[in-house]
């Protein structure tokens, strides 16, 4: 896969803004929800202090951790840690459209990314599309299981400027969440 990240002359790198959903839904049960908690670890412990960032996950419905974002303190990342912990994939169908919006319209001071760790299907690509590029969002999305959908997926993040990565049943979901936080610019 080809990343573009320029390699801009300043003296400090510039925080991470993040907006981060994951999929609950019941076709998420097993090793999928078991890797989007690891992956979903990984990326929390990785935030430094500057950094800004908000949780969601979804299901038939959407449910935001905050409606701001927060910081990469210490407590919002512990707090954070807890909230991965207790996920499960028990959120019914999978309606990303409307979390995707939901989540996108979340505050924001700037420039924002938001990262979609799922194994579902897309339903109203076109519209997501629009509000994703309206919006300003780069997306990344880290594909989980046996049948996400990849053309949509790849659409989605090539439309945006983001970028995809995929990982099957059973397969570390580690290099595809370091491949994302690499070009979302995480340490």
């Amino acid at each position: 896969m080809v990343s573009f990240s320029p390699k801009l002359h300043q003296s400090a790198k510039q925080p991470v803004m993040a907006k981060i959903l994951v999929d609950c839904s019941g076709s998420m049960q097993g090793d999928s929800i078991a890797a989007a908690r690891a992956a979903l670890q990984s990326i929390v412990i990785g935030l430094g202090k500057p950094d800004r960032f908000t949780l969601s996950r979804f299901g038939d419905s959407v449910e935001h951790r905050s409606r701001g974002m927060w910081t990469g303190s210490t407590a919002a990342k512990a707090s954070s840690l807890r909230w991965v912990e207790q996920l499960k994939a028990d959120m019914g169908g999978t309606e990303m459209a409307n979390a995707l919006v939901s989540t996108i319209a979340l505050g924001s001071h700037g420039p924002c990314d938001l990262l979609l760790i799922t194994d579902g299907e897309i339903e109203g690509i076109d519209e997501v599309i629009a509000a994703a590029k309206t919006s300003g969002h780069r997306m990344f999305v880290v594909g989980i299981g046996a049948s996400p959908a990849e053309a949509h997926l790849r659409r989605l993040t090539q439309a945006t400027g983001g970028a995809c990565d995929f990982v099957a049943p059973g397969e570390n979901v580690e290099p595809a969440v370091e491949l994302v936080c690499i070009q979302l610019d995480f340490e």
